[in-house]
């Protein structure tokens, strides 16, 4: 959904407000990097800025390479989905398995007669595998999560994000710069703003809240399912 409310430009003018106009003490590069990074992070643990690029599969090719010179430019988190162009027929999704499980179910699916593709199984970071090989040159959408630099300062490419998003990247890239000020203010004194930006980025994707991630960033236990880290005190042993 793009909201077109917010350009990158605003965005960091609305972080050069909260830190007083202060562009003395933090140069041009460090608020660039803060606010890079913010986005980073939000596109790590949330998922968002899918992009899509069509590439063709070769016939008879099963390991596919996207195109570096296909646009958008290509900087690869991960493999979303996979759907086919081909007309005068409807497009069709390709069901998504791993290689193992491609491996386990289709037996000698390397040198298996090609048709048309029915799978694909991420292979590295911009490679896939299609099974089965297509009989015939095709062409694929592929979507992906995107890796790019998003932070280009003009005044026309926008954010795709709500406004109270925004002001939660802005709390985050405020805490990374709070870090040239001493480890009491990034630790302590602007602590709170790295929780409301983790907080709206677990309102942002709905399965955060369970992730290893989201527990990693939280400082979050395993829950009871799962072996503790540390082992528990042996009885009438005293700590």
């Amino acid at each position: 959904m793009a909201y077109a409310r917010t350009t990158v430009a605003e965005f960091r003018s609305l972080l050069i407000e909260r830190i007083g106009g202060n562009e003395t003490f933090w140069d041009t590069g460090e608020i660039d990097l803060a606010l890079n990074e913010a986005l980073a992070v939000w596109q790590l643990i949330t998922g968002d800025f899918v992009l899509a690029v069509s590439t063709t599969l070769p016939a008879g090719a099963q390991i596919i390479t996207l195109s570096t010179t296909a646009t958008p430019s290509l900087g690869v988190i991960r493999l979303r989905r996979m759907t086919t162009t081909a007309t005068p027929s409807p497009s069709t999704t390709l069901y998504p398995l791993s290689i193992q499980e491609a491996d386990q179910g289709y037996y000698g699916r390397q040198g298996s007669a090609s048709g048309t593709p029915e799978y694909w199984a991420p292979f590295g970071i911009n490679k896939f595998m299609i099974h089965p090989s297509a009989s015939t040159t095709q062409t694929v959408q592929v979507q992906y999560y995107s890796a790019d630099s998003r932070l280009v300062m003009d005044g026309t490419t926008y954010l795709d994000l709500g406004d109270e998003e925004v002001l939660r990247l802005v709390d985050y890239a405020q805490w990374v710069l709070s870090f040239k000020e001493g480890l009491k203010e990034a630790l302590v004194n602007t602590q709170p703003l790295r929780e409301m930006f983790l907080v709206a980025a677990r309102l942002r994707s709905a399965k955060l809240r369970g992730s290893a991630l989201y527990r990693n960033y939280m400082g979050n236990d395993r829950d009871e399912t799962k072996p503790l880290r540390d082992s528990n005190p042996q009885a009438g042993l005293k700590g």
